[in-house]
């Protein structure tokens, strides 16, 4: 291993101890432990990617619902018609009205049109020689692109400042929801209500004006009602701005540390698989939980129907099951293609964003790289969030044209 390789493993260890102190450690100790860990009063952490790729694949033996699943909270703030809580036949029918959401030409027009301004600042910082926090960056272009899907207009003037808002709203709802919590809680569930009814608050104008260049227009347009429209553009909104912005901080390090920024800068055909890479390190939705529908066997252990279970992304995605280096940073690593887009989840359940979501990190990470050779000149771990990232990650152009981690 690289001495590049041992310090960007470090400095990932240290951004998921930062964010979950107590889990972290546990989750690591039961991937040691073997595929699949029964927890009393948890339930079964799965580590494995095989067996996460078959639970997930599986709605029919292993649903979204049931006590204490995350889906029956979001159905408690979101209402009953947001996809991610949705199983069966009504995921099914709503899943095949959004299929046309993001087609190519949206995202390119949505991208250029938001990622635009904060592209360019960016740019202009890092060609005057002065540092970019690429966090706060982050922040500014999902946060624009999170306004877009919402139908929401930004303020002249005001524009990063609205962005920035509408972030730590997001920021706000995901820190109150808890994947460790059986029991209903009817105080945090009227907490998560207000905050997504703030972040929601425009989309019934943008729903009622229809036009084709919001996402509730274009919900519209295609049949759905308002409170799927609002449930749909509220899933999105929350799926897709942290877990953007943290992923990219988090990928630049990565490439950095391990010294192979020149290589992509200078090869971007090897863009697409940095990327993938990064996402399978980063892991925008460490975990997901599901529940047996009825008595089943997985992995040669019998489970009965209720039973919960974790399935840990974050450690399925560094299993050995995908190589010795499965923690290094490698960009000739080729996952099985039934695993290649796991951080995405599998299944009928697949992330409605990812394209946007990979595109979105593809645009951010050209600037970068035609900004030539850059340096980390100041980094720093979030504390006590639901995902690992940074609060600041600095990053100039280096002064040598040389690389220095």
């Amino acid at each position: 291993m690289s001495t590049g390789q041992r310090r960007a493993r470090a400095q990932e260890r240290g951004l998921q101890f930062a964010a979950q102190p107590l889990l972290s450690p546990i989750l690591k100790t039961v991937a040691r432990m073997g595929s699949m860990v029964s927890l009393p009063r948890i339930g079964h952490i799965i580590s494995d990617p095989a067996l996460a790729s078959e639970v997930l694949g599986a709605p029919e033996r292993f649903t979204k619902t049931g006590e204490g699943a995350f889906s029956h909270t979001l159905t408690d703030v979101i209402g009953p018609s947001a996809l991610i809580n949705m199983d069966g036949d009504p995921h099914r029918q709503l899943r095949q009205r959004l299929q046309h959401l993001f087609t190519p030409r949206f995202i390119d027009q949505l991208l250029t049109r938001e990622m635009g301004p904060p592209l360019h600042n960016a740019a202009a910082t890092l060609k005057a020689g002065n540092t970019l926090d690429l966090v706060h960056f982050a922040k500014l272009f999902t946060g624009r692109v999170a306004c877009a899907l919402l139908g929401m207009a930004l303020p002249p003037g005001r524009e990063d400042e609205t962005c920035l808002k509408l972030f730590r709203s997001g920021q706000e709802f995901l820190a109150a929801l808890s994947l460790a919590s059986r029991k209903h809680d009817s105080s945090r569930t009227a907490v998560l209500r207000r905050r997504f009814e703030e972040i929601t608050a425009d989309a019934r104008a943008a729903y009622d004006a229809g036009e084709a260049t919001t996402v509730p227009g274009r919900l519209r347009e295609l049949g759905l009602d308002f409170e799927e429209s609002r449930g749909t553009v509220g899933l999105l909104f929350l799926a897709g701005t942290e877990t953007t912005a943290t992923s990219l901080s988090r990928i630049v390090n990565f490439l950095i540390e391990t010294e192979q920024w020149q290589l992509v800068a200078a090869r971007r055909d090897l863009l697409p698989a940095a990327i993938l890479e990064g996402l399978r390190l980063t892991t925008p939705v460490p975990l997901l939980t599901r529940h047996v529908a009825e008595d089943t066997v997985l992995g040669g252990k019998r489970l009965r129907a209720g039973d919960r279970l974790i399935v840990c992304l974050a450690t399925s995605l560094r299993s050995r099951a995908l190589g010795a280096t499965a923690h290094d940073f490698d960009l000739s690593r080729k996952p099985p293609p039934a695993l290649a887009n796991l951080a995405f989840g599998h299944g009928p359940h697949f992330c409605l964003g990812a394209a946007l979501a990979r595109r979105a990190l593809h645009e951010a990470l050209t600037m970068l790289l035609d900004a030539g050779p850059l340096t980390i000149t100041r980094r720093r771990s979030a504390r006590r969030v639901m995902l690992p990232s940074y609060a600041v990650l600095e990053v100039r152009r280096a002064a040598t044209g040389a690389l220095q981690p």
